[in-house]
């Protein structure tokens, strides 16, 4: 399987970033499958380079959080902060707003 480097997850995270500053949205709650269909999953994969079916949760700034069926650490993502929301994904992601302190 081919895998994308850390710095071209930097490179697309500061794109992004730069782009939601300029719309001020202050982070991104983005859902992925992994279904036959392979595009259904892009947006996740694109910010974090995993394949696995879950939710990212991309803040303007600190660490983002990806959520999958169990926790755990995919070999390539980019992301650090890996958790489990099954079977309550909203309720996981609610959680980690109020951590970054974006209730609103």
């Amino acid at each position: 399987m081919f895998t994308l480097t850390r710095e071209e997850g930097e490179k697309r995270w500061q794109n992004i970033r730069r782009v939601m500053a300029k719309r001020k949205l202050d982070c991104l709650i983005i859902w992925g499958s992994s279904t036959s269909f392979r595009n259904v999953g892009a947006s996740v994969k694109y910010l974090s380079n995993a394949t696995t079916e879950g939710y990212l949760v991309f803040p303007l700034e600190g660490e983002p959080t990806l959520y999958t069926f169990q926790a755990g650490h995919e070999p390539t993502t980019w992301v650090n902060d890996c958790r489990s929301g099954f079977p309550t994904y909203g309720a996981a992601i609610s959680e980690r707003l109020k951590e970054l302190h974006l209730e609103r």
